[in-house]
């Protein structure tokens, strides 16, 4: 392998181990500030603001701490999968001279997201859960691939 090839792997892996490990970071403070938020809502439409917040704050401090690793037992392979994905279209297209994709991890983990919720069979047609979950996973993959890929950006 020359030079140049041995570096182009190298930079390819990095930029995997960031999406491995930032991902599923950001997805479980992107879940839990869900959580939090539809539960602050709930108590701040009743006029309670301050118990509102309180929620907001220990739904995501709670969710960080104690349910990290189930994060990155959940998000690992989404994380992995979208930036496979931005690899390949920086390695096949044209415009992949332009560096790593942000819309294309965005489209990449809108894809997953739909291919998930299409295997499994979810419902979101009644319950108010269903939608707080299904709302929250698509954030969670979204903004965790805007952002793996922004920091990739930076450092690749």
């Amino acid at each position: 392998m020359t030079e140049p090839e041995q570096r182009g792997w190298m930079r390819s892996f990095g930029v995997l181990v960031i999406f491995a490990g930032v991902g599923p970071l950001v997805g479980s403070i992107v879940v839990y500030a869900w959580i939090g938020v539809s539960q602050a809502l709930t108590a701040m439409l009743t006029g309670q603001w301050a118990q509102g917040l309180e929620m907001v704050a220990f739904a995501v401090s709670f969710g960080v701490l104690f349910t990290l690793p189930l994060g990155y037992v959940l998000g690992l392979v989404p994380a992995l999968a979208v930036g496979l994905a931005v690899l390949w279209w920086e390695r096949r297209s044209a415009r992949g001279r332009q560096g790593l994709s942000a819309r294309v991890a965005v489209v990449a983990a809108s894809i997953f997201w739909v291919a998930v919720v299409f295997f499994r069979g979810v419902s979101i047609s009644g319950s108010w859960d269903a939608w707080i979950g299904a709302g929250s996973s698509f954030s969670a993959l979204v903004v965790s691939a805007w952002v793996c890929t922004r920091i990739a950006r930076r450092v690749c």
